[in-house]
């Protein structure tokens, strides 16, 4: 079975293209705190921590650096 890459969740449940060309720099778009946990959810088994709260934070990471605003 072929994982999919919490950036390529993270696009489509933001419903994105791609995040941004220059991170940091030029914002890609935003994500709600619930998207965030509607891909945490799908990515636990993956990551590197059984609490949900951190597999937010994880993935709020990888958000950030396709260069995404975090929103509540």
């Amino acid at each position: 079975m072929l994982v999919e890459r919490t950036a390529s969740l993270i696009r489509r449940i933001a419903g994105l293209d791609g995040g941004s060309p220059r991170p940091g720099h030029q914002s890609g778009g935003r994500i709600t705190r619930a998207q965030l946990r509607e891909v945490a959810q799908a990515k636990l088994p993956d990551l590197n921590t059984v609490d949900l709260d951190q597999a937010e934070k994880i993935v709020a990471g990888t958000a950030r650096s396709m260069g995404l605003t975090v929103r509540d």
